[in-house]
């Protein structure tokens, strides 16, 4: 089954993003605003309209705790792990009713986000604010508060309204995720170089949303046009090292030895023929002039 991932977004985006440290030159207070704006430009909407919305919001208890200690409640900026069934939900004016568009259980990955700092749809965040670690909730989330008119690719049209079970899985003040690197799935012709397109293509697809020019001076701070590994401002992870395998790089250097040769050999070809054909127009132009002196 191929599923649309509505929680790319999720997997791409991190607390790091809001901890940016403007360099020399650059206002904090400017990148601030500009990442606050490209963190939310994905989300449709108002706020107000998005306040509106939320009389069509619907959390349903299933199952476990309706209430815990603070610890296992989620709340803003900690981190979260659920394992979910996203649909089109039932009333929806758009999209194929009970149709599945994303889950973790067929995907096999849990989904781990950092709550409230727009990482899922903003409805997704509502909904599962307050909710205790190990509680089962089915979530109805209306389009202005998911993917709004223009959806969100596939199986979710605009205008749909969709459906969550949602199971609670973790709640914690620390980042238990693994560390994303974001320049290895920017940098996607692998040169060690993240371009502004690269970076624009990459926020599109996750963000619907460009590069601010704040976001992209922090990013290139020597202005060269590329962000290489040291000036990168996202998470990263560990720089991966190189593999040589010394048997390919020697297939390598035989065959550029050979086509060196066999180039040089072509150009003393070409030599050796120039020269015969001079030598012949040579011996010709004798030949004419010792017949018109007879």
């Amino acid at each position: 089954m191929k599923l649309f991932n509505v929680f790319a977004a999720a997997l791409a985006v991190t607390s790091a993003v809001a901890q940016i440290e403007a360099p020399d030159g650059v206002d904090q207070g400017e990148l601030n605003e500009a990442l606050a704006e490209a963190m939310n430009s994905m989300q449709p909407g108002t706020p107000q309209e998005q306040q509106g919305a939320m009389e069509d919001l619907k959390v349903v208890h299933i199952d476990g705790p309706l209430e815990c200690e603070e610890e296992d409640t989620i709340e803003a900026s900690k981190y979260v792990s659920v394992e979910y069934v996203g649909t089109i939900a039932e009333g929806s004016e758009t999209g194929e009713i009970g149709k599945i568009f994303d889950s973790s259980f067929i995907r096999g990955q849990t989904l781990d986000f950092q709550h409230s700092l727009g990482q899922v749809p903003r409805g997704f965040d509502f909904a599962t604010r307050g909710l205790c670690q190990g509680v089962n909730v089915s979530i109805t989330i209306p389009p202005l508060l998911a993917f709004g008119d223009e959806g969100n690719g596939g199986i979710i049209p605009g205008g749909a309204t969709i459906h969550f079970n949602v199971f609670v899985k973790k709640v914690s003040v620390e980042d238990f995720r693994p560390e994303y690197n974001f320049f290895e799935h920017m940098d996607s012709d692998k040169d060690g170089l993240v371009s502004r397109k690269e970076m624009t293509d990459f926020m599109l697809l996750n963000y619907r949303a460009g590069v601010p020019d704040e976001l992209w001076n922090a990013a290139d701070k020597n202005g060269d046009g590329y962000s290489d590994w040291n000036e990168f401002i996202f998470d990263k992870g560990e720089k991966k090292k190189r593999v040589i395998n010394q048997d390919d790089e020697d297939k390598k250097a035989k065959a550029a030895l050979l086509a060196a040769e066999e180039s040089e050999a072509s150009k003393d070809d070409a030599e050796a023929e120039e020269a015969e054909a001079s030598k012949d127009e040579a011996e010709a132009d004798v030949e004419e002039i010792t017949t018109a002196q007879e």
